[in-house]
């Protein structure tokens, strides 16, 4: 407390200590992670050339401890002939350094058939499982699952370097490295998106491939998605509504 009795110097002192404490905090402040939206709904046109072949939901909720995502791909039209309806839901932790997934789930799709893994990072064991079959495999650090990775960002800080990383679709995991392309703005109902751009870099040119373009104005979340098959086959998905509940 200040008083009159209070000597000139020691006024000043006392006066660029809290200066220096409000700098401090607000330092502090402007270097915490701003997560997203605890619920949010976003909404995607699935495209293969210039046919629009389905549409695909993402619902992810968090309450900055844990979440929950679920990741669905409906086909429309012909592409019901040759692409399934399929659910993907990853759950798992969010820590300072992003996030944790503990357990991964894949169904609908009648060719590689029902998927999951369990994260067992105590014990640094991760559990493959495709319909009755199950695999016991060694779990690196920061193993991520297919539907979480992008998103992942959202989590975490944009590192515009090279990253090597490990991923599992359930079926199996491996180990790729993801390069940053640049700084890109893209087309969307939503308009103009300024975005980073990732890719997961294709060793082989017959590899399969995929990118990922992350909205700075969106909470760095998808907003377009590409996968690169077999045959060079490509499919798009593109972001059409995020809805923040």
């Amino acid at each position: 407390m200040l008083t009159k009795a209070m000597p000139y110097k020691h006024l000043k002192y006392a006066l660029i200590s809290v200066a220096l404490t409000l700098c401090f905090a607000q330092t502090a402040r402007s270097n915490e992670k701003v997560l997203p939206p605890e619920n949010l709904l976003t909404q995607f046109e699935i495209t293969m050339g210039k046919l629009v072949i389905g549409r695909g939901e993402d619902q992810l909720s968090h309450n900055g401890v844990t979440y929950t995502l679920t990741s669905k791909t409906q086909p429309k039209g012909v592409a019901k002939l040759f692409l399934d309806e399929i659910i993907r839901e990853s759950k798992g932790a969010i820590t300072s350094s992003g996030v944790v997934p503990s357990e991964f789930h894949e169904t609908g799709n009648e060719k590689r058939g029902n998927l999951s893994a369990d994260f067992d990072w105590k014990n640094k064991r991760l559990t493959l499982r495709r319909n009755e079959s199950k695999e016991d495999v060694e779990l690196p650090k920061s193993t991520l699952d297919q539907a979480i990775l992008p998103y992942s960002f959202s989590f975490s800080s944009i590192k515009k370097e090279n990253s090597v990383i490990y991923l599992t679709d359930g079926k199996k995991l491996k180990k790729y490295t993801y390069e940053y392309v640049g700084d890109e703005t893209i087309e969307t109902t939503l308009g103009k998106l300024e975005c980073f751009h990732f890719r997961k870099r294709r060793e082989e040119a017959n590899s399969r491939g995929f990118e990922f373009w992350l909205s700075k104005s969106h909470h760095n979340l998808p907003v377009k998605i590409r996968f690169i098959g077999k045959g060079e086959r490509t499919f798009e998905s593109t972001i059409t509504a995020i809805d923040y509940k």
